[in-house]
């Protein structure tokens, strides 16, 4: 039974994917010590397209139903075990991003920090580098492209 409900949850994430075009994209994060730059995490960033036209206020009822559908995706992506590294879902903030490569849409974002629990400003090692990878192949698995998104479904 319990394999079921993943399932029927891993086909609801997909088409909450599906339905807002997501994507995601991976950045260093980096900060200063001793007067040096240094890559101690990474964030992953999960975008999604904003069904209504431009012009509309950022954080509408529509930015705010676009981000609950990717904190959903995010909650999912994120390890259950505790590890030495840590996670963090930024708070929505009521923006809205010019989608690149679409006319007359815009994105929601939502940002997930993946850094140490302890010790912040080591550089990135193995911990960040495996959880980074699992939740890269669990977006993949929702059908999600790496900087690269699949037209919403209207």
């Amino acid at each position: 039974m319990e394999g079921l409900e993943t399932q029927e949850h891993v086909s609801h994430l997909r088409e909450l994917a599906l339905r807002h075009g997501a994507r995601f994209e991976v950045l260093p994060e980096t900060h200063v010590l001793d007067h040096k730059f240094v890559k101690v995490g990474f964030e992953l960033q999960l975008w999604g397209l904003h069904e209504h036209p431009k012009g509309v206020t950022p954080g509408c009822h529509e930015c705010v139903r676009v981000y609950a559908a990717l904190k959903e995706i995010a909650e999912w992506v994120l390890p259950k075990e505790e590890r030495p590294s840590r996670y963090e879902i930024r708070p929505f903030e009521p923006a809205l991003h010019v989608a690149p490569d679409l006319k007359d849409r815009d994105e929601v974002l939502l940002e997930i920090k993946i850094v140490h629990r302890h010790d912040f400003f080591s550089p990135i090692d193995k911990c960040e580098e495996r959880c980074l990878s699992e939740m890269r192949q669990k977006l993949g698995q929702l059908g999600m492209r790496e900087g690269q998104r699949r037209p919403a479904r209207s």
